[in-house]
């Protein structure tokens, strides 16, 4: 597959040294004679960064290639890299030579004529093909006049800060393109951790008796397993009787219904009898069989043992050891986390916007990156402004599988996100840096350089915030990293190619 980038505009670049002890004269040769020329491109895979000499007639120029995995922006290495030079009496083919630093590729061209040349530059890396176009660059017949274009196409600015490709290459860094989407707001919260009400069962007791904990260290939080005895519910030979006499008298309705159930087949098989009717005797026949199944399940003794039915933790512990409890009292909780329920409280003010809020991020630790509900496979099961009496505050449910292990019980802070037709351009929280009290962007004016942008602030959108003014779309932003770039703006005035070995 091929994916060619046209590059209509040349971005050139200069690097000042500033010595002293030169006359200026000499000051503004070596101003000159230091300008070089900076292509850039991006196509779906790769950035790609190009640093050089002016092109002059007879002149050796060489070009250094960086070339940047936009999946993971890091060096993109073991790649064979071709350059193609096309042009009147300039045509060229290079292979470019792998630097001594990975993702830098470079090529030695020396142009013939003066006029105009074109730059293919193919990409062959993991089984594909890029191809980037770089059209129209100039051909000097003057290395002086040469220098003095590229020191003039300088990109300048008040506000720039060098950083180099080799320094980002070892941060976490990464740009994007800043694009207007929908602008819907979101609305942080802390959301209550709690199993599904599918994933808990209550253990209760069958019969009346006493309490008997069968592990000792049976407490809250206690991991069980499916079919694990925890309780055995004991009395005297009164709860022997009783619980016998429930057992006759369930096995009697059992008898009942199952000869209910096979009369009504046989009439409805003689066309006697309705299949409604059939339908209701086995229902009630299957729950007599269950009720019997579970007053004899465990019973020995005079006693009935007690076990859990599915695998999880003790998540509510309701009798103590000992203790007497009547037929059908809770005994304790059983869940387990697979799949977990998220319950926010948010103000009423945002009562009209409920109904909006189509997903969620989530934080799973202080400062931690964000996850979509949806992504986890979750929902909103909520999407009514419910208050409860005397409260101030609007409950939003959510369930998900409890991919992130989040600790039912445990807060977890969550960012609702709703649902918006306007547009807006949203920058993420990464891409902000503050400095005394006001926000800031770096905004790339080219791979290597980057403006300090204010920029003013709306409300949160998604994982990120609405950008009021200071942006426009098309532009590209540092997305991660921003704040170390800004660290380095006290040596903005450095050689913005310095450490490449021109």
């Amino acid at each position: 597959m091929k994916t060619v980038s046209h590059i209509l505009a040349l971005f050139l670049s200069l690097g000042l040294f500033a010595c002293s002890g030169h006359s200026d004269h000499d000051h503004e040769e070596e101003h000159l004679h230091d300008a070089h020329i900076t292509l850039s491109a991006y196509t779906d895979m790769f950035e790609v960064f190009i640093s050089g000499s002016p092109l002059v007639s007879g002149h050796e120029s060489k070009f250094m290639i960086h070339v940047t995995q936009l999946s993971t922006f890091k060096p993109l290495e073991k790649a064979n890299v071709k350059v193609q030079f096309t042009g009147t009496g300039n045509d060229a083919t290079i292979s470019a030579g792998a630097s001594d630093e990975a993702g830098i590729y470079t090529v030695v061209y020396t142009p013939k004529e003066p006029g105009t040349v074109k730059m293919d530059v193919t990409i062959e890396a993991g089984g594909r093909t890029q191809i980037v176009i770089f059209a129209d660059l100039t051909v000097f017949a003057d290395e002086h006049v040469a220098h003095e274009a590229a020191a003039a196409a300088e990109i300048k600015h008040p506000n720039g800060i060098a950083f180099s490709k080799e320094k980002a290459w070892l941060i976490d860094f990464a740009t994007a393109t800043v694009a207007a989407g929908a602008a819907g707001t979101g609305i942080e919260a802390m959301a209550y951790v709690e199993p599904t009400s599918d994933g808990a069962r209550t253990l209760n007791a069958t019969t009346r008796g006493k309490v008997v904990i069968l592990n000792s260290h049976l407490a809250i939080g206690e991991q069980v397993g499916a079919g694990a005895a925890l309780f055995r519910v004991d009395a005297s030979g009164l709860a022997e009787g009783d619980m016998r006499l429930q057992i006759n008298q369930a096995q009697t309705e059992f008898n009942r219904a199952k000869t209910e159930y096979n009369r009504l087949k046989g009439l409805y098989e003689e066309k006697l009898t309705t299949a409604a009717e059939v339908n209701r005797a086995k229902a009630e026949y299957e729950q007599a069989a269950t009720q019997l199944n579970a007053l004899k399940s465990g019973f020995s003794g005079g006693g009935q043992t007690i076990a859990s039915p599915i695998s999880g933790y003790i998540q509510s512990l309701d009798v103590a050891n000992g203790q007497w409890v009547e037929a059908g009292q809770p005994l304790a909780t059983v869940a387990n986390s697979r799949n977990i329920r998220l319950s926010a409280k948010i103000p009423s003010r945002y009562a009209s916007q409920s109904s909006r809020i189509t997903n969620a991020l989530i934080f799973p630790t202080a400062g931690g990156e964000a996850v979509s509900l949806k992504s986890e496979g979750g929902h909103i099961i909520s999407d009514k402004a419910l208050i409860k009496p005397g409260e101030a505050m609007i409950t939003i449910s959510m369930e998900m599988p409890n991919r992130l292990n989040l600790i039912p019980g445990s807060y977890v802070q969550v960012l609702l996100q709703t649902a918006s037709e306007s547009a807006a351009i949203t920058i993420p929280r990464q891409a902000i840096v503050e400095e005394f009290g006001n926000t800031f962007v770096m905004v790339q004016l080219s791979p290597e350089y980057f403006e300090k942008r204010e920029v003013k602030l709306g409300d949160i959108n998604g994982s990120g915030y609405e950008v009021l003014s200071g942006l426009k779309e098309g532009e590209r932003i540092v997305t991660k990293g921003a704040g170390i770039i800004k660290l380095s703006q006290g040596s903005a005035a450095l050689d913005p190619h310095a450490g490449h070995g021109h």
